[in-house]
């Protein structure tokens, strides 16, 4: 499950059919996520997590608990290596069913095997065991057929905004991706996000 695709779900707590608010970030702890946290400053246990659809229902019978961990925003984190490397700002986190972290998507690359050192809200610190994929932008120039075989994302839908490594916005959630955005995306190694943060049109 990518972490993206809950950003913002609202969360109901079906003991006390209370708004809890929608999910903003989470903290981290011995490789899993332990707690998403919600705009409304409640920290959610992951194993209190019921059902995650259209809301996010939990059944808890507490109303706050104290974070022993900072609080991590799922994009536009700093991530750097303890050698100092930097290896990108991340865009996303794919997750297991026990909500352990197996890959760290960011503008650059995709992290595959890592530990990390440390983080804040703003910067993640990975120890050098850290693996990497290739570059997102040199496999895809690799495929000489990539613009064939990525026509299935025409007509899909971006249910978020995808960044350049600056930060300016290169496409707008919501809108429908044309031939055009293909091939931009193509140039400039987008490819990979295009897809992963799409859904065909209902």
């Amino acid at each position: 499950m990518l972490l993206s695709t809950i950003i913002g779900k609202k969360i109901v707590n079906i003991s006390t059919a209370l708004d809890l608010g929608g999910v903003t970030g989470f903290t981290y702890h011995k490789g899993s996520i332990e707690y998403f946290v919600t705009d409304d400053c409640m920290a959610i246990k992951v194993t209190d997590i019921i059902a995650i659809s259209d809301v996010i229902t939990v059944n808890m019978h507490y109303n706050f608990a104290e974070l022993k961990y900072p609080l991590l925003n799922i994009t536009n984190v700093y991530i750097c290596s303890m050698q100092g490397k930097h290896l990108g700002n991340l865009q996303d986190v794919l997750v297991d069913e026990r909500y352990a972290i197996k890959r760290l998507i960011t503008d650059l690359k995709n992290i595959i095997q890592f530990r990390i050192a440390s983080y804040s809200s703003t910067t993640l610190v990975l120890d050098k065991q850290c693996k990497e994929d290739i570059p997102k932008k040199e496999t895809e120039i690799c495929i000489p057929t990539v613009i064939t075989n990525y026509d299935f994302l025409i007509n899909r839908t971006l249910f978020r905004n995808i960044l350049s490594s600056s930060g300016s916005l290169l496409f707008k959630r919501g809108q429908l991706i044309t031939k055009l955005d293909i091939d931009k995306a193509r140039n400039i190694g987008k490819l990979v996000q295009l897809t992963l943060y799409s859904t065909p049109l209902k």
